[in-house]
């Protein structure tokens, strides 16, 4: 008798505890679910934020290259004359006009003909506040009434090489450092402007290539991988995973050996290599 009313004791207590944790358990799982739906509006909020910051930036990013293409064009007109001796602006048309006559020619041999009428204004840019000479070799500016004159003047330049002085186009600041850039790149043969754009040759031997201020001496093999990867395998890569010569290697490295063993699946040639693949991992590291 006492030992059933022991067990049935016992067995009340434990009914209860057990009743307590659950509803303990059930508690906490209800704490659980808000926070995971809480999380998970979180987490929607933060990706909705960062394709917000994402479109903020390429907007910027389109802003910038925008305005700097405007400023490039206010300066259509314009050229720079390197190592030019003026005295002070007063002089500096007819200085520039008696520079361009004996320097350069016309495809003909003929003079190239220009007057202080055609010239808008000019003077020289601001010298190193450590200079104390009133006779520096500085650069000048120069601005045409025609465009087509300031042209002329442009494609006889070559005429200048091995001489003191050098003629270029009055670049913007970012325009100027991206030719800075190009032209100081071990992987680059030659970099230019014509008409305000930047334009260089790899040391590969390729055609020229276009760039704006947010490329920089690697944009042009970005490109080309992403079409090899992308033509071949139909992925993407986004660029801020190329943010380093290790990466871009590495990227380089697997894309090829990844289409080297699609090919070597699909189809080989009579001597056993992939058909259409024109680089390999060696020339790569070494374009790199």
């Amino acid at each position: 008798m006492i030992s059933s009313l022991h067990t049935e004791a016992v067995e009340a207590a434990l009914q209860k505890t057990k009743e307590f944790f659950l509803k303990k358990i059930a508690e906490m799982q209800k704490v659980c679910d808000e926070q995971q739906l809480q999380i998970d509006k979180l987490k929607e909020q933060v990706e909705s934020n960062n394709d917000v910051n994402s479109n903020c930036k390429q907007d910027i990013r389109n802003l910038t290259i925008s305005i700097n293409n405007l400023e490039q064009y206010s300066r259509r007109s314009n050229i720079r004359i390197n190592g030019l001796a003026v005295k002070g602006n007063g002089e500096c048309k007819e200085a520039v006009c008696a520079f361009i006559r004996s320097n350069l020619k016309n495809k003909d041999g003929s003079v190239l003909e220009v007057n202080e009428r055609d010239i808008d204004a000019a003077h020289p840019l601001p010298s190193s506040p450590t200079s104390t000479s009133t006779n520096s070799k500085s650069t000048v500016i120069v601005k045409f009434h025609e465009r087509a004159l300031r042209d002329r003047i442009i494609k006889n330049r070559r005429q200048l090489k091995g001489k003191p002085w050098s003629i270029n186009e009055d670049l913007t600041a970012k325009n100027a450092k991206l030719l800075k850039e190009l032209n100081f790149s071990k992987d680059f043969s030659s970099a230019w402007s014509w008409g305000g754009k930047i334009f260089a040759i790899r040391k590969t031997g390729d055609k020229p290539h276009k760039f704006n201020i947010y490329d920089d001496a690697r944009t042009n093999l970005y490109q080309l991988l992403q079409n090899l990867i992308c033509n071949d395998h139909g992925m993407l890569v986004d660029r801020d995973a190329i943010n380093s010569l290790r990466e871009v290697r590495s990227l380089a490295t697997d894309a090829l050996l990844l289409m080297q063993e699609t090919h070597d699946e699909d189809q080989q040639d009579s001597h056993g290599a992939a058909p259409g693949l024109i680089l390999t991992c060696a020339s790569i590291h070494d374009l790199l």
